[in-house]
């Protein structure tokens, strides 16, 4: 009585253990991994962003030089601004004047 209790139980555990490698063996050779790159996702959002803000930098310095450079062209005096539309009175003239050839040296720089 005992030794049909015993066999039966080992039968169990050797049919249960046979199933389970079999589901193994199923799972990992017929199926698909799930596998994910997590550096290459962040490093291609850092390079999208960083194409993002070059593209955006680049197209905004291409909309101030050409303004500066219409502007530059539309007024051909020395003083490319009336000095007398200005409201600081703490400025002098000639304060005014190296101020606007600074600029205008500035802007010639950046265009190179």
């Amino acid at each position: 009585m005992w030794n049909s209790i015993f066999l039966q139980i080992g039968i169990s555990i050797f049919i249960i253990l046979c199933i389970h490698h079999l589901y193994i063996y199923c799972k990992t050779n017929f199926s698909t991994q799930k596998t994910k790159d997590i550096v290459a996702i962040h490093t291609q959002k850092y390079n999208d962003i960083l194409n993002q803000i070059q593209e955006s930098n680049a197209r905004e310095k291409a909309e101030l030089i050409n303004k500066f450079t219409t502007h530059l062209h539309q007024q051909p005096t020395e003083n490319s601004f009336p000095l007398q539309d200005l409201s600081d009175p703490h400025l002098s003239e000639m304060d005014l004047v190296s101020m606007q050839r600074e600029m205008e040296t500035f802007i010639q720089e950046t265009q190179l």
